[in-house]
This record gives C-alpha cells, sequence and structure tokens, in this order.
C-alpha cells in the first residue's frame, strides 16, 4: 500500500554521514507548510486514494515547535501516523505517542564510539535513557529501532547481537536496513544477518520482493532492500518505481518524483487555496510520473525543472 511521507523539516541536530535527507535539500525558510496544511492533504488523500497511514520524517522532525499539533491534526482526520526520530528530543514530547501509531527511532549501535562516528554526536546514553523512559511511559506503544547496515562499521555480530537483546529489553521490533549507496545491492550484509537471526532462534515469517520479516515469537525483525536496489535489479525500473515509490511531500509543498529525482511538482498553491480539485490533479500527476526518471532507467530523464 502506498502511503503519504511528510518530510515537515529539513533540519537536523545530527549530521550521519550517510545520511540522503530522503532526497529533500534546502533550508528552514522554505518550510511553507503548517499542521492545518498536513491535516488538508491527508484528508484529500484519503478520501480520493484510500491512504490512511502517514510517516513523518525530515531531517529530524521534533525540532520543529508544532510537531504535536502536526500529528494530532492527522490523528484527528483518524490518520495512523508513523514519526520517524533520531530519539535525542523525545525527552521534550514524550506524550506526543498519543498521536502516534508507531515511532521508528534511529539507532545504529550500541557501542558509543561507534555511534559518534554515525551521527557526530555523543549522544548514545541519552537517547537509550529516553527510549527507555518512553517505553516506561508507553506500555503499548509501537517502538521500531531502525538500523542502518554499514560496511566495516556496524555491522559485526557484536552490534547486531547487541541490538537484538536491547529490542527484546523493551519490547521493541527492529527494521535493519542497507545503506543507501553506489554499491547497494550487495546481498552478503543481510545475508550474513539473516544468518545471525537463525542462530538466534528467529524464524522466517514472510518474505516479499523486497523484505523479509523475521520472529521469536515475540519480537519482530525485517530485512530491509532500499526501493531503488529492487529497481536496479528489474527490468523495467521505472515501473518499479512508479508501482512502489510513496509520495514524498517536502516542506516546500513540492512533491518529489522519487529520492534520485531533481523533478518536483508544487502542490503549494493548491494547498493553501484548500482547492481539492486541482490538489488531486497535481497528485494524480505525481502517481502517473513516479520513477519516470529512475537513474537506472535506460530512458532516464535529465532535468532541473520544477513544475510549477
Amino acid at each position: 500500500m502506498r502511503e503519504l511521507r511528510f518530510i515537515v523539516t529539513n533540519t537536523c541536530n545530527y549530521n550521519c554521514f550517510f545520511c540522503h535527507g530522503e532526497g529533500i535539500k534546502g533550508d528552514e525558510k522554505n518550510q511553507k507548510l503548517n499542521s492545518k496544511d498536513y491535516s488538508y492533504i491527508f484528508k484529500v488523500c484519503k478520501k480520493k486514494y484510500g491512504w490512511s497511514t502517514v510517516t513523518i520524517t525530515g531531517g529530524e522532525p521534533l525540532i520543529r515547535n508544532d510537531i504535536k499539533e502536526i500529528c494530532s491534526s492527522i490523528f484527528i482526520e483518524d490518520g495512523k501516523t508513523t514519526l520517524v526520530t533520531n530519539g535525542s528530543l523525545i525527552y521534550k514530547y514524550m506524550d506526543i505517542s498519543k498521536y502516534l501509531d508507531k515511532i521508528n527511532i534511529s539507532l545504529h549501535c550500541t557501542e558509543p564510539n561507534i555511534y559518534n562516528l554515525i551521527t557526530g554526536k555523543s549522544k548514545l546514553e541519552e537517547v537509550i535513557n529516553n527510549i527507555k523512559t518512553l517505553r516506561n511511559k508507553q506500555k503499548k506503544l509501537n517502538i521500531r529501532l531502525n538500523t542502518t547496515i554499514i560496511s566495516g562499521v556496524n555491522d559485526s555480530t557484536k552490534n547486531i547481537t547487541d541490538l537484538i537483546k536491547f529490542a527484546e529489553e523493551i519490547n521493541a521490533s527492529i527494521k535493519f536496513m542497507e545503506l543507501y549507496s553506489d554499491n547497494m545491492g550487495d546481498t552478503s550484509i543481510l545475508d550474513k544477518l539473516e544468518s545471525i537471526l537463525r542462530k538466534s532462534k528467529y524464524e522466517l515469517i514472510h518474505k516479499d520482493h523486497r523484505k523479509a520479516n523475521f520472529s521469536n515469537n515475540d519480537i519482530d525483525i525485517t530485512l530491509s532492500k532500499l526501493t531503488c536496489t529492487k529497481a536496479k535489479e528489474t527490468s523495467n525500473p521505472k515501473e518499479y518505481g512508479n508501482k512502489f515509490n510513496d509520495i514524498f511531500v517536502a516542506p516546500d509543498g513540492t512533491i518529489s518524483l522519487c529520492m534520485n529525482s531533481k523533478v518536483e511538482i508544487s502542490i503549494l498553491d493548491e494547498v493553501k487555496s484548500r482547492d481539492d480539485i486541482k490538489l488531486i490533479k497535481r497528485i494524480d500527476e505525481a502517481l502517473y510520473r513516479l520513477g519516470e526518471n529512475c537513474i537506472y532507467a535506460c530512458n532516464a530523464i535529465e532535468t532541473e525543472d520544477v513544475v510549477a
């Protein structure tokens, strides 16, 4: 099921060396959408396309002063919201979870030196404590740890098993993801993870074109390839991207056709004027054009146009 992804800010208090920022560039002065705008976009898309889920990401979403209002406005419209965060600012928003269906917390290791190397910050202990406090306050909240696996950095058996133990301790799921890079699609790391999971008594529950889900009946763990990896492996990357890419709405009110796309479709005027018909027309255009300039497609379009 396709979903909306609201990139509510480009700003982040971390400096992860591998971060692609959801493909969005820019600065805070381009933050043009408010909580009512996000609620409106969701409401229109839910009615027209049946999309009931939203992922709120960034940058670091908890940097926004109105992040609680954004989440609550979608909650009021019966939206199921996932918030993606690095976990460093959770202490300020412990009560935001009542508006969330899930919170995904980026945690790439449990060893301070590696954490500092990856994030550029010495905040591991602080983040670990934030996660534990959140779990103690919100016993039923769906917490998932997001871990990007980087060859030679955090892919050791010890790091993987330590992360699994921590997830088990706080009753959280984990998603291990391959690194977005030019050599993505190298399955050796994911194969290594699968071997570790099986030795840790996790069984394969489900596997599709991009994800493998494991469980020990208490904790769920997902091994995930990037959409770009699978597009690269297919005979028609453009078609694959069109079918599986989500709709990314940037803070300036534009939709990016994919993480690598230089083409953006603006919906800002339609949102601000609350014009349902014109907004749907713009989103329909985005849906039709998703994947059209996939860098792995033979007929990739080289353009820097912004569709006005």
